[in-house]
């Protein structure tokens, strides 16, 4: 059985280039929801003004897949200059219950 992934990345955006960060991500987001296994692909913000995205795939292998969707490589080249780098991703699976 395949474990659906599970992935938390937490955006900074650069002084000047927060309202930039926040349409880019609105405007592609339906994009990759459509996507082959995303199951969650979700824009929050934190109260310092961070944003998160919470993204659920149906596999390890659908989220890594996904890095080649052109929404997913647009996002990569318009936000290269307006975020703080490196983005950090937090890559994490359910812990079932062995009983």
């Amino acid at each position: 059985m395949t474990q659906a992934c599970t992935v938390i990345v937490e955006l900074s955006a650069l002084p000047g280039h927060e309202a930039f960060v926040k349409e880019l991500l609105l405007d592609v987001i339906p994009e990759i929801q459509r996507g082959p296994g995303c199951q969650l692909y979700a824009l929050h913000e934190k109260t310092d003004g961070t944003l998160v995205l919470l993204e659920r795939f149906e596999s390890r292998q659908h989220w890594q897949d996904h890095f080649e969707w052109p929404a997913i490589r647009r996002l990569k080249d318009e936000l290269a200059h307006a975020v703080e780098l490196p983005v950090v991703r937090r890559e994490m699976y359910r812990v079932e219950s062995a009983h």
